[in-house]
């Protein structure tokens, strides 16, 4: 998986080892299935979170599979910037698997694809749902601020909106430490 991430070297990002966590992809033209795994070195650490952070990054890497992340040619990269929903059902395991697929209701208006992403254990259960992931491109301009938009100034990365949860609290098992 070296060669996957000196595409994104080359391109916009260069992940750190904590963020490598794609072991292995399969793919099809409208799906792709990645195995994730973080490094033994950070197994401990791994522990103080419900969605380790690379583990979670990982999954929304292996979108590049679809054809659709990065664009080296004319220097574009699709990045996340919302998602709609987030179930989580249990905690992400050091080992586990992220299938993705473009949503039902993908829209390619504006160049914004929609992604459904399904995080599972070694074994197919479901530990994480994320559904309707935004992404949209923006592209790379050699000054200061690195990536743009192609028009400047225009992208608008993410806004806040948290609403409360119909799910009574006596039915979580909550014994990680929030993220």
């Amino acid at each position: 998986m070296e060669s996957y991430y000196r595409l994104f070297e080359s391109t916009f990002v260069n992940y750190g080892k904590r963020f490598r966590t794609i072991r292995k992809l399969w793919r099809s033209d409208n799906e792709v299935l990645a195995r994730l795994e973080i490094e033994k070195t950070y197994y401990q650490e791994s522990e103080a979170y419900v969605l380790y952070p690379g583990l979670l990054d990982g999954a929304f890497q292996s979108t590049i599979a679809l054809g659709s992340l990065i664009d080296k040619e004319n220097g574009v990269c699709n990045i996340p910037f919302k998602i709609e929903d987030i179930y989580i059902h249990d905690k992400i395991e050091k080992e586990c698997y992220a299938h993705v697929k473009f949503s039902r209701d993908s829209c390619k208006e504006f160049g914004v694809k929609k992604y459904d992403i399904n995080i599972l254990n070694k074994y197919g259960r479901t530990l994480v749902e994320l559904r309707g992931i935004l992404s949209r491109p923006i592209k790379k301009q050699n000054n200061d601020n690195g990536i743009q938009t192609e028009k400047q100034g225009s992208l608008v990365a993410y806004k806040n909106v948290w609403k409360e949860s119909t799910y009574k609290e006596k039915h979580l098992k909550q014994k990680y430490r929030s993220f």
